[in-house]
C-alpha cells in the first residue's frame, strides 16, 4: 500500500490542478489579510501567532471546495488514463487502493495547511512592518496554537 500512496503523491505533485487549488487558497489568504489590514490597520495585528492563524482563515470557505475538486482529481485520473483496471486486478482487493487514494488527500490536505501557516505568519510579518498595525496582540500559548489549527 505504501506505493499505491508514493504513487499516488507523485502524481498529484506533478499535475498543476493540485497547485492551482494550493494558489487559490493562498490567494484567498493573501486578499483576506490584506483587505482587514487596509480596511481597520488600528484593530488587526499581525504578530505571531495572529497572523500565523490568519493564513487558514478561507479554509471554512473555500477548503470543502478544494478537497471535493482533489478528490476529483485522484479518482478521476486513474479513470482517465485507465489504470484503474490494472490497480485493481493487480492488488488483493479495492481496500488498499481506496485507503491510498484517501491517505493521499489527507498528506495533501496536511501539506496544504502547513503550506497556508507559514504563508499567513510571513504575510502577517510583511503587513506588520509596511502598515504598522496597531491591533490587540493575540496571546496564546504553543498548545493553543496547535487545538485551534
Amino acid at each position: 500500500m505504501v506505493s499505491l500512496v508514493r504513487a499516488d503523491l507523485f502524481k498529484l505533485r506533478k499535475r498543476a490542478m493540485g497547485w492551482v487549488m494550493l494558489g487559490i487558497m493562498a490567494a484567498f489568504t493573501v486578499l483576506e489579510m490584506l483587505s482587514f489590514a487596509l480596511i481597520s490597520p488600528g484593530n488587526v495585528n499581525y504578530g505571531f501567532p495572529g497572523g500565523l492563524l490568519e493564513g487558514l482563515a478561507p479554509v471554512p470557505i473555500v477548503g470543502t471546495f478544494v478537497m471535493i475538486v482533489l478528490g476529483a482529481l485522484l479518482i478521476g485520473s486513474e479513470y482517465g488514463y485507465d489504470t484503474w483496471k490494472n490497480l485493481l486486478i493487480r492488488r488483493p482487493g479495492r481496500t488498499p487502493f481506496i485507503l491510498s487514494k484517501w491517505l493521499t488527500l489527507v498528506a495533501a490536505a496536511g501539506a496544504g495547511v502547513i503550506a497556508l501557516l507559514v504563508l499567513g505568519q510571513l504575510l502577517g510579518l510583511a503587513l506588520d512592518a509596511a502598515l504598522h498595525l496597531a491591533g490587540p496582540v493575540l496571546s496564546l500559548s504553543v498548545g493553543d496554537v496547535l487545538i485551534i489549527i
